[in-house]
Parts: C-alpha cells; structure tokens; sequence
C-alpha cells in the first residue's frame, strides 16, 4: 500500500492535474499546526498555498505546512510536481498518515476560486503525515475541495 495525495491520484486517473501556486512563504507555527507538527510555538514553517485543478476544472485549494528545512520547494516545482513527488524525490519515504475529513461552508474566496456558488458545501481535510526518521509535515485543516474530490 502507499501512501498518495491528491496530483498523483488525478494523475493515475487520467484527470491532467495541474496546479497554480497561490503563496509560498514562511511563517511561525502555531495551535494546532505546531502541536501536529511537534513543533514549538513560533518555530519556523514553510506554507503552500495552492489551487488544484483536474482537466482545468478548479478541484482543491490545499494548504501544507512543512517544517522549515524539510524540503525547499520553489514555485516551478510545485506547480509541476505533486508534493508527495517531490518528497519522495529528495529521498524521504511517506510512512504512514493521520487524517480527519469533514465539511463546511465555502467563503467567498474559495468559492470564486472553486467556482462554486457562495456558502456551498466544501469539503475539509486535514492530514498528517510522518516520513522517515520521525519527519512530520500537514495539510492544514483548511484544505478545502469541491465534493467529488478525492479525499488526498
């Protein structure tokens, strides 16, 4: 069994996944990211911010929080690359993953971005994953997807 996300999924389906990097950026763990990630209050954590698309049909805005120095991906990467590819890529192995679905209201933003009628139902994920030698990176709880979205 292995481990997927959401690119290769769209990929093994035939789907054409494509994605546009909405941020990248450093910024201080904090809450529930921290304690998922183990890390201290204010450590340093690299956010993706991005926009999903399967036959360039907008799909999911997934939100991943890194701990700072895991991996360094630059813009051209992930927009060519699904995440869990360029982990595997820089040699960490994907072991196992926590992972909580659930569902809530779109705000205006993701549903322009969705293309998705104002206050329609979205999905929510959050996923931990923990890689070799106790590594742990998350997708936060705010990732978001249209219902039939594969749930990565």
């Amino acid at each position: 069994m292995e481990l997927t996300g959401l690119y290769g999924d769209l990929q093994r389906e035939n789907r054409r996944p494509r994605t546009e990097v909405l941020s990248l950026r450093t910024r201080p763990a904090e809450g529930r990211i921290a304690s998922a990630l183990r890390l201290g209050p204010g450590a340093d954590t690299l956010v993706l911010r991005r926009l999903r698309y399967a036959d360039d049909e907008p799909m999911a805005l997934p939100e991943n929080h890194l701990p700072a120095g895991l991996l360094d991906p630059g813009e051209k990467e992930l927009s060519a690359h699904g995440l869990y590819a360029l982990f595997r890529r820089a040699g960490l192995a994907l072991r196992s993953a926590e992972q909580t679905i659930g569902a809530r209201r779109a705000t205006a933003s993701e549903a322009r971005l969705l293309a998705e009628a104002r206050g329609g139902a979205l999905l929510t994920m959050a996923r931990t994953v923990l890689g070799d030698g106790g590594a742990r990176w998350s997708s936060a709880p705010t990732s978001t997807g249209r219902p039939g979205t594969p749930s990565r």
